[in-house]
């Protein structure tokens, strides 16, 4: 992987923008303007539906300009360490968020955890056997080093940025 590619298309996109979902309980939404690469962050902090489609209408703005919207889809096993609360909100908002986009007719690209960070092994290693906070420090470090211009780029947004440079590397050649 290349450390100075930042998220500037390598393809020819016939439409203006596209946006990636990290749908965790704290996650966050990443807009991306492909006219002037701007980078645009919306927090979601265990929002219930009704506080959630305002940011999700807010954040997908004029449909025909959106190509599509890549959200992360949580891993069917998530191990014991987590609570079975926090997984139900976690399951819970991914299903109202493809619900909501898919009734809206747009086009959702779905990608797990580890295919998004595949990619980063490389230059980050590979979570193996670390705790969950040590890696998502990692992540947010990395994501600053690289996008830290960015307005609310903090450890709950870093995820969908990530996966938003995941798509524009990597995805969208698969789609």
């Amino acid at each position: 992987m290349q450390q100075n590619r930042q998220i500037n298309p390598r393809f020819d996109s016939k439409a203006l923008r596209f946006i990636a979902i990290d749908a965790g309980t704290h996650g966050a939404i990443c807009e991306c303007s492909l006219i002037n690469g701007k980078i645009t962050l919306y927090k979601l902090n265990g929002l219930t539906p009704s506080e959630l489609l305002p940011v999700l209408d807010t954040a997908l703005g004029d449909l025909d300009t959106l190509d599509c919207v890549i959200i992360e889809q949580p891993p069917y096993f998530m191990g014991t360490a987590i609570p079975s609360a926090r997984i139900a909100v976690l399951f819970e908002s991914f299903g109202i968020i493809v619900g909501y986009l898919m009734a809206k007719k747009v086009h959702v690209v779905r990608v797990t955890p580890k295919a998004w960070q595949k990619r980063l092994n490389d230059t980050l290693g590979t979570r193996g056997k670390m705790n969950h906070a040590k890696w998502k420090k990692i992540l947010t470090d990395y994501a600053k080093s690289r996008y830290g211009e960015t307005d609310g780029l903090i450890g709950q947004t870093a995820d969908s940025v990530l996966i938003a440079e995941w798509w524009v590397n990597e995805g969208i050649f698969n789609k």
